[in-house]
Protein backbone atom coordinates (compact mmCIF):
# COMPACT_ATOMS: atom_id res chain seq x y z
CA UNK A 1 0.00 0.00 0.00
CA UNK A 2 2.83 2.26 0.78
CA UNK A 3 4.62 1.92 -2.15
CA UNK A 4 1.26 2.35 -4.34
CA UNK A 5 0.88 5.74 -2.50
CA UNK A 6 4.37 6.40 -3.03
CA UNK A 7 4.08 5.84 -7.31
CA UNK A 8 0.92 7.99 -7.12
CA UNK A 9 2.86 10.98 -5.59
CA UNK A 10 6.05 10.62 -7.83
CA UNK A 11 3.28 10.36 -10.97
CA UNK A 12 2.21 13.91 -9.69
CA UNK A 13 5.39 15.18 -9.26
CA UNK A 14 6.28 14.97 -5.77
CA UNK A 15 9.98 14.00 -4.27
CA UNK A 16 9.93 11.53 -1.48
CA UNK A 17 11.38 9.77 1.40
CA UNK A 18 10.69 6.82 1.66
CA UNK A 19 11.59 4.87 5.32
CA UNK A 20 12.60 1.37 6.50
CA UNK A 21 14.01 -0.30 9.39
CA UNK A 22 16.52 -1.37 7.28
CA UNK A 23 18.00 1.29 4.75
CA UNK A 24 18.53 -2.27 2.14
CA UNK A 25 15.31 -3.64 2.11
CA UNK A 26 14.39 0.30 0.48
CA UNK A 27 17.23 -0.51 -2.81
CA UNK A 28 14.27 -1.81 -5.25
CA UNK A 29 11.60 1.00 -4.24
CA UNK A 30 14.27 3.86 -4.59
CA UNK A 31 15.22 2.35 -7.68
CA UNK A 32 11.41 2.40 -9.05
CA UNK A 33 10.76 5.02 -7.42
CA UNK A 34 13.06 7.17 -9.49
CA UNK A 35 11.60 5.83 -12.36
CA UNK A 36 9.12 9.15 -12.43
CA UNK A 37 11.84 11.33 -12.70
CA UNK A 38 12.02 12.86 -9.07
CA UNK A 39 13.96 12.52 -6.30
CA UNK A 40 13.75 9.85 -3.76
CA UNK A 41 15.52 9.93 -0.06
CA UNK A 42 15.49 6.40 1.70
CA UNK A 43 15.93 6.57 5.47
CA UNK A 44 15.82 4.14 8.40
CA UNK A 45 13.26 4.82 10.67
CA UNK A 46 12.09 1.96 13.08
CA UNK A 47 8.87 3.48 14.89
CA UNK A 48 9.60 1.20 18.32
CA UNK A 49 12.96 4.29 18.47
CA UNK A 50 12.23 7.33 19.62
CA UNK A 51 15.31 8.60 18.83
CA UNK A 52 15.41 6.45 15.01
CA UNK A 53 12.38 9.23 14.73
CA UNK A 54 13.65 12.00 15.45
CA UNK A 55 17.02 11.06 13.18
CA UNK A 56 14.46 10.05 10.62
CA UNK A 57 12.26 13.15 10.64
CA UNK A 58 15.75 15.56 10.99
CA UNK A 59 17.12 14.01 7.58
CA UNK A 60 13.63 14.15 5.75
CA UNK A 61 13.44 17.82 6.83
CA UNK A 62 17.18 18.37 5.98
CA UNK A 63 16.13 17.23 2.21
Amino acid sequence: LGLQMARALARAGADLVITARKLESLDDSRRDLETFGHDVMPVALDVRVEDSIRTAVEAAAAA
